[in-house]
């Protein structure tokens, strides 16, 4: 499924699941609080592109909370949907300051398609000082 039409399936779900909850109902949810990360990790190993994508988006946002994700984050950068690395490159790269990613994991990004999957790679990288830019 190319960028464009897996955007507007992920919003046209997204919009499903508001209209199913209400606005005001949607709103007033704090979900952050509410949020079973257990359950959302194992929504990164859907089978449904749309559903990995909404589950890391969700990890995106807890930041710290998203700690007990990190093995799942590492694995979805390995995701076919390009989307999916790049918010788990992204929650990654928020929460990296305490975390030991490994190295191969780091070096195999910076080869990815997605440039904000590289960008990640090469950031942590560099604050490992692991990577010396030839720049």
């Amino acid at each position: 499924m190319n960028t464009t039409r897996f955007i507007d399936h992920v919003t046209r779900t997204l919009v499903d699941l508001c209209n199913c909850l209400g606005t005001y109902g949607w709103t007033r949810i704090n979900w952050k609080t509410q949020c079973d990360i257990p359950t959302v990790i194992e929504a990164l190993k859907d089978e449904r592109e749309e559903v990995r994508y909404v589950a890391a988006w969700m990890l995106s946002k807890l930041d710290v909370e998203a700690k007990i994700a990190v093995p799942a984050l590492i694995e979805a950068l390995k995701d076919e949907q390009g989307e999916v690395r790049c918010l788990s490159a992204k929650t990654l790269w928020r929460i990296s300051k305490n975390l030991e990613i490994p190295t191969s994991v780091l070096i195999k990004a910076l080869g990815d398609d997605e440039s904000y999957v590289r960008d990640f790679a090469l950031k942590i990288l560099e604050s490992k000082q692991l990577y010396v830019n030839p720049g």
